[in-house]
């Protein structure tokens, strides 16, 4: 009910928005009146930053007027130390050992797939084989050898292999297929044993010449196969349930099978058959390195040690400088309470709840997570709506800096257009080259060699032709521009302009209504202290 009512709202609002004919006019003349153009630039590297002098006055009176742009959601920067959970030489031994020792069994025994799944930590796949499929050197071996044949030990993938050869077919790609699917109507015995003589009784009709079509759209389950017959189309091997997938590429074609999987009983009939090719069936023993106990152990309490030993960030910070690089300091900045990754961590959600729990400061205790121990420290909480001046120094420093630049820059400039009228004279007295541009409207997103100044594009698409512009303040220098040609936007049909818009306000309009909503609810959000 909830839903249906938001959706009723947010499609109230989604057809009340609509763009009258004037926004659309201004749009067709901002995308379409262009203009060409010349500019000078004098760049904000010609000058030294030892040249600007910049007051702490000058930082709190730009962060004041521009406290808007630091506006933030609380978070919070952690610095840790990983100790990452890796196989020691003896882990490696261990498993190496171990798939030695499986060999002369492995080899000997009778029913090799039961004794994968028995002893391997990769189950045993009925898959068939192309030689492409192996890796060269166990590809070499298997399309050469005879059933029972054992290849390894060899080590592929972080893990220790034996591979023996299980069988050797000729068999296709691919097969086309139709089948009835008939399922048990409850989750009991006797309902799946009525479906199973229920699926007996369609098979028998079939070998009698009953019509598949006919029969597969009465008692099929499958209804989207059912509507055409049963038919499944061309699948390759390993596309369907591991039973369907033995059985369709093992039959004959024209032949019926009943067989069951986990969801029901199939009678399925091979209708074409691909191009046959040699196929081996192979059962891999394998055993992962991992680390042991005993290895987890030893990395855990070097963990605890380095954390008992390091209690405040002054010392967090001084016993990393004096590891010679054994001990590496990472960073997370901007951490939310919800957040659900940190890099090159796996399931970190414990140490972001633990540093939501936490001051500044303060060190952790050893945090377990699934790929590593971790020691951590807070080294920044931010939780009020605007970071503060401190938080954002060298943001202010370089925005101050390009600012009290640009005034000398203007300033330099201006002196030199007196009396100028042409951009090329100004460029001579300037001792700088005149860039061009053309074809720039207001829509554009870049100026020729200038890149993205969007103060640069405005100021030239709104001065007179044959006129030099003041010096204009952009982001990588101070410009001048000269229109050298406007060329207007020709037509009065704006219907493209206004579908255009239309769809851009209306297809934001639903994000835009909830994040609107959220902000007036003064919601706490505190999932993030749970899960």
């Amino acid at each position: 009910m909830l839903d249906r009512g938001y959706t009723k709202y947010t499609n109230l609002i989604r057809k009340g928005l609509y763009v009258p004919k004037f926004l659309a006019k201004n749009d067709f003349i901002e995308t379409n009146e262009k203009v060409d153009l010349g500019f000078i630039v004098k760049r904000y590297s010609e000058i030294s930053d030892s040249a600007v002098k910049i007051t702490t006055g000058d930082l709190k009176e730009y962060y004041n007027s521009h406290k808007y742009l630091f506006e933030q959601t609380p978070s919070r920067d952690i610095e840790y130390v990983t100790f990452d959970i890796k196989p020691s030489k003896e882990d490696y031994k261990a498993a190496s050992d171990y798939i030695n020792k499986m060999k002369d069994e492995f080899s000997t025994v009778e029913d090799p797939k039961q004794y994968v799944n028995s002893n391997s930590d990769i189950s045993f796949d009925n898959k068939n084989y192309t030689a492409s499929q192996l890796s060269d050197s166990v590809s070499k071996f298997m399309f050469s050898a005879s059933e029972g044949a054992v290849y390894g030990p060899y080590f592929e993938n972080e893990t220790y292999k034996l591979a023996r050869l299980v069988k050797v077919s000729n068999i296709p790609d691919s097969v086309k297929a139709r089948h009835i699917l008939v399922v048990p109507n409850e989750n009991s015995q006797a309902a799946v044993t009525q479906a199973k003589t229920r699926a007996d009784s369609i098979k028998n009709a079939l070998d009698k010449g009953a019509n598949f079509e006919e029969l597969a759209l009465k008692f099929s389950a499958d209804k989207g196969s059912a509507v055409m017959g049963g038919d499944l189309g061309w699948f390759g091997e390993g596309r369907m349930v591991p039973a369907f997938n033995d059985a369709a590429f093992s039959m004959k074609k024209g032949e019926y099978r009943l067989v069951e999987s986990e969801y029901g009983y199939h009678i399925i009939q091979v209708t074409d058959r691909g191009p046959e090719s040699k196929k081996v069936q192979v059962a891999f023993l394998a055993r992962t390195v991992s680390a042991s106990n005993a290895t987890n152990q030893a990395i855990y309490s070097s963990a605890s040690k380095f954390a008992s030993q390091n209690r405040t960030q002054e010392q967090f910070n001084k016993t990393i400088n004096a590891s010679n690089g054994s001990l590496v300091k990472k960073l997370a900045s901007s951490i939310t309470l919800n957040d659900k990754f940190i890099a090159g961590l796996e399931q970190p959600r414990e140490l972001v709840r633990w540093a939501y729990n936490a001051s500044k400061g303060e060190v952790s205790e050893v945090i377990s997570l699934q790929n590593a121990f971790v020691v951590a420290v807070v080294a920044e909480i931010r939780k009020d709506k605007y970071a503060t001046l401190e938080q954002v120094r060298p943001e202010v420093e370089l925005a101050v800096r390009k600012q009290k630049k640009a005034e000398l820059l203007a300033g330099q400039i201006s002196k030199q257009m007196e009396g100028v009228k042409d951009i090329q004279d100004l460029g001579n007295k300037l001792n700088t080259n005149v860039e061009t541009a053309s074809a720039i409207s207001f829509s554009s997103f870049s100026i020729g060699s200038a890149g993205i100044e969007p103060k640069l594009i405005a100021t030239a698409v709104s001065i007179k032709p044959n006129e030099l512009s003041k010096p204009i303040e952009g982001n990588n220098g101070v410009y001048v521009a000269y229109v050298t040609a406007k060329i207007p936007a020709e037509g009065t049909d704006y219907s493209q302009s206004k579908m255009k818009l239309n769809y851009t306000i209306q297809s934001r309009s639903g994000y835009e209504t909830l994040e609107t909503i959220k902000k007036l609810s003064n919601i706490e959000d505190k999932r993030g202290n749970f899960y």
